[in-house]
Protein backbone atom coordinates (compact mmCIF):
# COMPACT_ATOMS: atom_id res chain seq x y z
CA UNK A 1 0.00 0.00 0.00
CA UNK A 2 1.37 3.45 -0.83
CA UNK A 3 2.36 5.47 2.07
CA UNK A 4 -0.74 7.26 4.14
CA UNK A 5 -3.09 4.63 2.79
CA UNK A 6 -4.85 2.43 4.66
CA UNK A 7 -4.80 -1.69 3.52
CA UNK A 8 -8.27 -2.28 2.43
CA UNK A 9 -8.76 -4.95 5.26
CA UNK A 10 -8.04 -1.86 7.44
CA UNK A 11 -11.13 0.48 5.92
CA UNK A 12 -13.08 -1.86 4.96
CA UNK A 13 -13.33 -3.05 8.65
CA UNK A 14 -13.84 0.46 9.87
CA UNK A 15 -16.82 0.89 12.00
CA UNK A 16 -19.94 2.68 9.94
CA UNK A 17 -19.77 6.27 12.46
CA UNK A 18 -15.96 7.10 11.40
CA UNK A 19 -14.23 8.14 8.04
CA UNK A 20 -11.48 6.02 6.38
CA UNK A 21 -9.49 9.16 6.79
CA UNK A 22 -9.47 9.08 10.74
CA UNK A 23 -9.34 5.03 10.95
CA UNK A 24 -5.93 5.07 9.01
CA UNK A 25 -4.11 7.77 10.95
CA UNK A 26 -0.18 7.10 9.38
CA UNK A 27 1.97 6.56 12.34
CA UNK A 28 3.82 8.87 13.58
CA UNK A 29 7.48 8.51 13.21
CA UNK A 30 10.50 10.38 15.28
CA UNK A 31 12.70 12.70 13.40
CA UNK A 32 16.04 11.99 13.28
CA UNK A 33 18.25 13.51 15.99
CA UNK A 34 19.34 16.70 15.24
CA UNK A 35 22.77 16.10 14.51
CA UNK A 36 21.66 14.61 11.37
CA UNK A 37 19.23 16.23 10.29
CA UNK A 38 21.73 18.62 8.50
CA UNK A 39 23.54 15.96 7.19
CA UNK A 40 23.23 13.80 3.75
CA UNK A 41 22.90 10.02 4.23
CA UNK A 42 26.65 10.06 2.32
CA UNK A 43 27.64 11.97 5.83
CA UNK A 44 26.36 9.83 7.75
CA UNK A 45 27.60 6.77 6.74
CA UNK A 46 31.23 8.59 6.59
CA UNK A 47 30.47 9.08 10.05
CA UNK A 48 29.45 5.63 10.74
CA UNK A 49 32.30 4.44 8.68
CA UNK A 50 35.07 6.25 10.86
CA UNK A 51 33.37 5.66 13.86
CA UNK A 52 33.42 1.78 12.68
CA UNK A 53 37.23 1.82 12.05
CA UNK A 54 37.72 3.43 15.10
CA UNK A 55 36.21 0.93 17.49
CA UNK A 56 37.54 -1.36 15.18
CA UNK A 57 41.61 -0.16 16.08
CA UNK A 58 40.40 0.40 19.87
CA UNK A 59 39.33 -3.89 20.05
CA UNK A 60 42.39 -5.10 18.07
CA UNK A 61 44.45 -2.85 20.99
CA UNK A 62 42.20 -4.54 23.72
CA UNK A 63 42.19 -7.87 22.09
CA UNK A 64 46.44 -7.43 21.73
CA UNK A 65 46.58 -6.31 25.48
CA UNK A 66 44.45 -9.21 26.93
CA UNK A 67 46.26 -11.92 24.60
CA UNK A 68 49.79 -10.46 26.27
CA UNK A 69 48.16 -11.09 29.74
CA UNK A 70 47.05 -14.40 28.62
CA UNK A 71 50.66 -15.64 27.77
CA UNK A 72 51.81 -14.18 30.95
CA UNK A 73 48.91 -16.10 33.04
CA UNK A 74 50.15 -19.06 30.97
CA UNK A 75 53.80 -18.88 31.87
CA UNK A 76 53.26 -17.75 35.45
CA UNK A 77 50.99 -21.26 35.62
CA UNK A 78 54.31 -23.05 33.68
CA UNK A 79 56.31 -21.91 36.22
CA UNK A 80 54.06 -22.45 39.37
CA UNK A 81 53.66 -25.93 38.04
CA UNK A 82 57.13 -26.54 37.67
CA UNK A 83 58.11 -24.99 41.18
CA UNK A 84 55.47 -27.10 42.99
CA UNK A 85 56.63 -30.25 41.53
CA UNK A 86 60.40 -29.28 42.36
CA UNK A 87 59.14 -28.55 46.08
CA UNK A 88 57.45 -32.09 46.34
CA UNK A 89 60.95 -33.66 45.18
CA UNK A 90 62.84 -31.96 47.90
CA UNK A 91 60.17 -32.51 50.23
CA UNK A 92 60.49 -36.67 49.25
CA UNK A 93 64.15 -36.04 49.42
CA UNK A 94 63.74 -33.94 53.14
CA UNK A 95 62.14 -37.30 54.29
CA UNK A 96 64.84 -39.56 53.01
CA UNK A 97 67.44 -37.53 54.91
CA UNK A 98 65.22 -37.32 57.97
CA UNK A 99 64.75 -41.06 58.13
CA UNK A 100 68.48 -41.47 57.64
CA UNK A 101 69.17 -39.23 60.53
CA UNK A 102 67.27 -41.73 62.90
Amino acid sequence: TPPGLAPPAATAAAPAGTSAATASKPEMIEPPPIEYQSLTIEQILNRFQSELETDAISFMQEAQRVAQYDATLRDTQHSLSDLTNLVSRLMLHQGEVDTQLQ
